[in-house]
């Protein structure tokens, strides 16, 4: 957006007590992308980096000014969000504190951006209500996402879009997760989504002796990058079922593309997460199976230079995870615990008698 500065017209008397007491460090204008109309009573997001970092909620009035307040003086590289307006980057200028001296106000003209409107359907072409439509794109801020719902008519409206590539998904409980799918902004035409009937499979989950393992957790992301778009991980929404006595849980939501290639990650609280890659194809034999990993453990003796067993030494294991614990009586110690990652370790032992080996 453009910038000017002008000077700060006098307070309203509008202004609350808080507001007049709290010193006003620099005071933002906030208009239209042509200059003539204050976007006034919106909340905006400002993130401040400098001489200290600020994440700030600022609220316009009916006038469109904005204060920042309690910012020590510096220069400040910031980025203003609001979700129906493109993101504003420019450096602020905060002077040093003068009570005397009216803050500097800063003209930010906003642009409203690209929209895109579309239509969520079943197969049949019926009206889908409440799909959650999700935009995905990367950018120099970061990853960016713009979310809408569809309303009775299953039409929606995604606004402040950059022109480029953008990613779409599309989720309903009662259909099959739909995307990613490749997005041009801006659309040459109204766009319309269609949701299969959401499919119901199997996965099963085991113990690392092979028996059933019940009451684990699956969790399923899906990986991938559509031709020009932005490369994507994300969680698909699935039922929160835990597996049953015979293992097994049963995954709906998922993509209805056969080829699709997803990620399960099977969670219980006695072993370490477990994950495979997969396609739908796959999935749809029934049969596929999930097998935890045993527990993984390290132990040993402690002796002295002549081979006598040395009790009540603190061992010490160091690496991707660390470790403390003292040999017992018979010299022995054992590091047992759940999620021990694969790695490279350093073990020592010692004891303020006898130094350290």
């Amino acid at each position: 957006g453009a910038e000017e500065q002008t000077a700060k017209p006098g307070p309203k008397s509008s202004e609350t007590t808080t507001e007049i007491e709290t010193p006003i460090r620099l005071v933002l204008l906030l208009l239209s992308a042509d200059g003539e109309e204050p976007v006034g009573n919106e909340e905006f997001k400002l993130r401040m980096e400098g001489p200290v970092t600020r994440n700030l909620l600022l609220r316009t009035d009916s006038d469109g000014f904005a204060h920042v307040t309690d910012v020590p003086e510096g220069e400040y590289p910031t980025l203003l969000r609001h979700p129906r307006y493109l993101s504003d980057r420019r450096v602020l200028t905060v002077p040093p504190e003068e009570p005397t001296t009216e803050p500097e106000v800063v003209k930010v003209l906003l642009e409203k951006g690209k929209s895109l409107t579309g239509k969520v359907t079943d197969r049949r072409g019926q009206a889908i209500k409440g799909a959650a439509v999700t935009l995905h794109t990367g950018t120099s801020d970061g990853p960016q996402n713009r979310k809408a719902t569809s309303g009775n008519d299953g039409t929606f409206t995604i606004e402040a879009l950059t022109v480029g590539i953008w990613t779409l998904t599309a989720f309903h409980p009662a259909y099959s997760f739909a995307g990613p799918l490749r997005t041009e902004i801006p659309a040459q035409e109204e766009l319309t989504i269609q949701l299969g009937e959401s499919k119901r499979l199997n996965v099963f989950v085991e113990n690392p002796d092979a028996t059933p393992c019940e009451g684990a957790r699956i969790a399923v992301r899906i990986h991938a990058t559509p031709a020009g778009g932005s490369s994507l991980s994300l969680g698909v929404p699935t039922s929160k079922a835990l597996t049953d006595a015979e293992g097994l849980v049963v995954l709906n939501n998922l993509p209805d593309d056969p080829s699709a290639l997803v990620t399960l990650v099977a969670i219980h609280a006695s072993y370490t997460p477990i994950s495979k890659n997969v396609t739908i194809d796959e999935l749809e034999g029934g049969e596929f199976v999930l097998r935890f990993a045993a527990r993984r453990s390290l132990g040993g003796i402690v002796l002295d230079p002549d081979g006598n067993i040395v009790p009540n030494i603190r061992v010490f294991l160091t690496g991707p995870q660390n470790q403390t614990v003292n040999s017992i009586s018979d010299g022995t110690f054992q590091f047992n615990w759940r999620k021990l990652r694969p790695g490279k370790y350093w073990l020592q032992a010692s004891a303020a008698a006898i130094g350290v080996s």
